[in-house]
C-alpha cells in the first residue's frame, strides 16, 4: 500500500512526515495526528527496531482514521484508540488482499 506524502480530509490538507528526531517514539507512540499543523507523524524505528511496513501501513490507516473522525465532528471516536487500531487493521486487510480489477 502507497503512503502518500499528504492527503485531504473535508478540505484540510494533511502532510504526512517521518518523526527522524524520534520525539513520538520516546513517549511511546509510533503515529500521531497534529492537528494544529495538519499533519501525521510516523516513526519508521522503534526502541533500535525498524518497523515493518505492514506496521506503518496500519498505523498511517489508524492516523487517517483520527482524522477522519475529527473532521465530522466524533470526539468518542476520535479518541477510541481501540477501535482506530482494530478498524485500520481490518481495512489494511482489506486493501491488502483485493484480487483482479472488475471492469
Amino acid at each position: 500500500m502507497l503512503i502518500p506524502k499528504s492527503f485531504s480530509v473535508a478540505g484540510k490538507q494533511y502532510q504526512v512526515k517521518w518523526d527522524r528526531g524520534n520525539r513520538i517514539a520516546e513517549r511511546g507512540l509510533v503515529g500521531e495526528v497534529d492537528y494544529a499543523n495538519c499533519s501525521v507523524v510516523l516513526v519508521d524505528s522503534y526502541g533500535g527496531s525498524k518497523i515493518c511496513r505492514g506496521c506503518l501501513e496500519q498505523t498511517y490507516l489508524h492516523e487517517v482514521w483520527h482524522t477522519i473522525w475529527d473532521a465530522l465532528g466524533n470526539d468518542t471516536l476520535r479518541k477510541n484508540e481501540a477501535f482506530a487500531d482494530a478498524f485500520s487493521a481490518l481495512l489494511l486487510q482489506v486493501l491488502n488482499s483485493g484480487k483482479g480489477e472488475l471492469k
